[in-house]
């Protein structure tokens, strides 16, 4: 937002208190426009000044208690999110979520990051179970969750082009070690995560 612009926040709940809509107008010296919050973004709709302008629907509040509500939000997005990754049968997300840390239970052992993605908190994890290769997801701050690359720990060839073993295992050992890149990239990787060992022949 420019220095030109004057931003009014507004929520509004329902009877048990929880948040309904949660809005801002923002004035700038050409326009006045108004937006909701939902699914962790910010979205211009002229049916937002109905409720910035009903008091009797909406109570005006500061930008630090806004954002406050957005972080509740977010959180509750990413913990509805987990759960839908593991389809409700992983482990519990603490809460708060912490920047770093690991839970487990169901059989699972997960380290998690928060960090922020475009603006917008996101939940990296990777995920272990038995001896099943790692899961790697990511929890987006509207409760998307998406399944990223993982290790592998086999390799195919195609002897019709020539392909021997160990072509197979030279794409599995540079696709693990662009994996490992990537989760030391957002944290992950020192909390123990490693590069798993190349099987024997």
């Amino acid at each position: 937002m420019s220095g030109d612009e004057q931003i009014t926040y507004f929520v509004a709940r329902g009877a048990t208190g929880e948040v309904t809509h949660l809005v801002r107008t923002i004035h700038t010296p050409t326009q006045l426009r108004a937006e909701y919050y939902r699914a962790g973004s910010w979205h211009d709709d002229p049916a937002a000044f109905s409720i910035a302008d009903d008091g009797s629907a909406s109570t005006m509040i500061s930008a630090d208690e806004a954002s406050q509500l957005i972080a509740v939000d977010a959180q509750a997005a990413l913990h509805a999110g987990f759960a839908s990754y593991f389809q409700g049968r992983g482990p519990a997300l603490p809460s708060p979520i912490p920047t770093q840390g690991a839970t487990s239970g169901n059989g699972w052992s997960v380290r998690f990051v928060l960090r922020e993605l475009d603006g917008r908190p996101a939940l990296e994890l990777i995920a272990e179970r038995g001896m099943q290769p790692p899961l790697r997801g990511r929890i987006l701050a509207d409760g998307t969750a998406v399944t990223l690359e993982s290790y592998l720990d086999t390799w195919s060839v195609d002897p019709s082009r020539g392909e021997t073993d160990d072509d197979g295992r030279r794409r599995m050992h540079e696709h693990n070690e662009r994996v490992t890149a990537e989760l030391r990239a957002v944290g992950l990787l020192p909390l123990g995560i490693a590069e798993p060992e190349e099987p024997d022949d």
